[in-house]
C-alpha cells in the first residue's frame, strides 16, 4: 500500500488497486469539471488547454519512473516503509514539476495574477479536497 490513512485503509487488500484507482479518477474528474467552469470565460482558451494538459504528460512519466523505481526497490533489500516514503517523495517531485511548467506556461500569455489563480483554482483546491477527504474520512 503506497498511502495508509483514513479512506484507503478501510479498502480490502484485494480492492486496493481499484479503490485508489477510483479515487484518482475522482479526482481527474472534479479536476476536469472545475476546468471546464473557468476555461469558458478565458481570453485565451488554448493557453489554459495548454496547461490543462501539462499534467497528463507528466502522469505518463510519472507512471514510468515509479514502475521502474518500484522494480529497482523490489530487487533489493530496502524495507517497504522507506521503498513507499521513496515512491511518495518521487511523485510529489514530479508533481511540483508538473507545477512549474503549468505556471512557465501560463506566464507566458498571463498576468502572476491570473496564474496563481488559476493554479490555486485548478491544482490545488482538488488535491487539498482529495487529501481533506482521505484524512477526515
Amino acid at each position: 500500500r503506497l498511502f495508509t490513512v483514513g479512506l484507503v485503509d478501510s479498502i480490502p487488500d484485494e480492492w486496493h488497486f481499484s479503490g485508489t484507482f477510483g479515487i484518482i479518477i475522482a479526482w481527474l474528474t472534479f479536476r476536469y469539471f472545475i476546468y471546464s467552469l473557468c476555461a469558458t470565460r478565458a481570453r485565451k482558451p488554448e493557453t489554459f488547454r495548454t496547461a490543462h494538459s501539462t499534467l497528463s504528460n507528466f502522469l505518463i512519466l510519472m507512471a514510468a519512473v515509479m514502475i521502474v523505481t518500484a522494480g529497482i526497490i523490489s530487487f533489493t533489500n530496502i524495507s517497504d516503509e522507506t521503498g513507499r516514503t521513496v515512491l511518495i517523495y518521487l511523485s510529489a517531485f514530479l508533481y511540483l514539476v508538473s507545477l512549474l511548467r503549468e505556471r512557465q506556461i501560463l506566464n507566458s500569455y498571463c498576468s502572476h495574477f491570473q496564474t496563481f489563480l488559476y493554479l490555486c483554482a485548478l491544482e490545488m483546491f482538488p488535491l487539498g479536497a482529495l487529501v481533506s477527504a482521505n484524512i477526515l474520512l
